[in-house]
């Protein structure tokens, strides 16, 4: 399940580590109507157990090929199925949201860099409100600064923030090469379930995680069955 205790009750002179990735991407393309962000939400003490679980991932599935970084669009489902298997211990909290493409007003999809930053803001918003830790450091991978500027997000994340009367949270965003971020490699894993679930409705490794989200946003809500209202789960 996703340590609600970790994100609401741990001391607010702790950190908050978010590590976030993308699935698709903001064009429209033919059987590839979502995009999807997903979050991964530790805390310190949380960071080197899932580091050793990359590691190992990437150890075993070097014994049959060639590989030094974990990427599940290249993987078998034999493959995920052992990384998910590595990670059904450990604690994580996850986020994510689903926006389809093709309801996405023209303005906003022409501007792929105020889009991108809106729906991040969208996955954490809750987060980022209520959690009462006010140091949150979120990484990015480094590809994503083709649709933002390194610091762009970093203001607009704080700046929304402010204008909702909360003032002494502080967000920082730096963005990492993947393969030096095994953190990133991992929330690339659960990315990838949800959107095989989207696109191909493909539910077996999205089925596996579902315990772990504390926050699911759907953009435009319109779109989804009413019944599948974004929420956020308490414990």
């Amino acid at each position: 399940m996703g340590n609600y205790d970790k994100i609401f009750q741990v001391p607010n002179q702790e950190t908050l580590y978010i590590y976030i990735d993308e699935s698709s991407t903001l064009g429209l393309k033919k059987k590839e109507p979502y995009f999807v962000v997903c979050a991964l939400i530790l805390s310190e003490s949380e960071k080197a157990p899932l580091k050793n679980s990359a590691k190992r991932i990437i150890r075993e599935l070097s014994e049959k090929r060639q590989i030094d970084e974990i990427h599940a669009s290249k993987m078998s489902f034999e493959e995920k199925q052992f990384a998910y298997n590595q990670l059904a211990d450990k604690k994580f909290s996850l986020a994510y949201l689903v926006a389809h493409k093709e309801s996405i007003h023209e303005n906003l999809f022409r501007k792929k860099s105020v889009c991108f930053n809106y729906f991040v803001y969208l996955t954490l918003r809750s987060l980022l409100i209520e959690t009462p830790i006010e140091n949150i450091s979120i990484i990015i991978d480094m590809r994503n600064i083709k649709v933002t500027s390194e610091k762009s997000l970093e203001e607009y994340l704080n700046g929304q923030l402010v204008q909702g009367g909360i003032y002494h949270k502080n967000i920082t965003v730096n963005y990492g090469d993947s393969k030096n971020y095994y953190h990133l490699q991992i929330v690339d894993i659960f990315a990838n379930a949800i959107y095989a679930k989207y696109n191909f409705s493909k539910n077996h490794f999205y089925r596996l995680i579902m315990g772990r989200f504390i926050q699911r946003e759907r953009f435009p809500q319109r779109v989804f069955d009413k019944s599948s209202d974004s929420q956020y789960h308490n414990k």
